[in-house]
């Protein structure tokens, strides 16, 4: 069988047993597809992890990386909800029903939700171990310096699609960035900012990279342009 891309003007051709056996394309990609995931996840400007169920037991069973925000794919590969969650400031309680809200995942409609918390680049890529040669404070997006300020905000908008059928749920990440400039010339959206950040519990200042930075952040913030 094959699937042709409009969007990249790729036709990816596959064997009965849906394994990748050949792309031809105006351009090809680089680096080269490994796999029928890889390419068909690749058509998508979302990251995707697919959460896999047998009997009583759930895990991660692929996921398609390429725009982590501080988090590996090798570190959640093959983990249930509870483990790939522990990080998470916040998801204890969460944590303590993971069986059953990858159950409401899969057997329920797709559903949409946000997550935002701040950055001082627009790299989309901060895995946690950063390249040869490079400063992990600089890699990390997380320096903020009043003197040269660079905010923006990284929201992720999230949604889990379910399979029953496959007793397994899709899970998509989608970035995009605010520049926190523009937020603060905005009064209502700037307060809501700042309230935000002032009312963050430790954990979460810690989780999200800003315990050391928040005062200066809310400071820079709230003075007059």
């Amino acid at each position: 069988m094959s699937i042709y891309s409009q969007l990249t003007r790729e036709t990816l051709y596959l064997n009965d047993a849906y394994q990748l056996q050949q792309v031809q394309a105006v351009e090809s990609a680089e680096p080269p597809y490994v796999s029928t995931l890889d390419a068909l996840a690749s058509q998508l400007q979302d990251d995707i992890t697919v959460v896999s169920r047998s009997n009583d037991d759930h895990w991660m069973s692929a996921i398609h990386l390429c725009y982590p925000n501080h988090w590996s794919a090798e570190a959640k590969i093959g983990r249930d909800f509870a483990t790939v969650h522990a990080p998470v400031a916040g998801m204890t309680a969460m944590n303590q029903r993971g069986k059953a809200i990858v159950q409401t995942m899969i057997t329920r409609k797709p559903s949409v939700r946000f997550a935002w918390g701040l950055s001082t680049d627009t790299r989309l890529n901060h895995h946690p171990v950063p390249p040869a040669g490079v400063a992990i404070d600089t890699w990390q997006g997380r320096a903020f310096k009043p003197q040269q300020p660079q905010l923006y905000l990284r929201i992720e908008r999230q949604v889990v699609w379910g399979f029953p059928d496959c007793d397994a749920a899709l899970f998509t990440i989608r970035t995009y960035f605010r520049d926190c400039h523009v937020i603060k010339q905005d009064p209502r959206l700037n307060a809501s900012l700042v309230s935000a950040l002032q009312s963050m519990p430790p954990n979460s200042l810690l989780y999200k990279g800003l315990d050391a930075s928040r005062e200066e952040i809310v400071t820079w913030l709230t003075q007059e342009p």
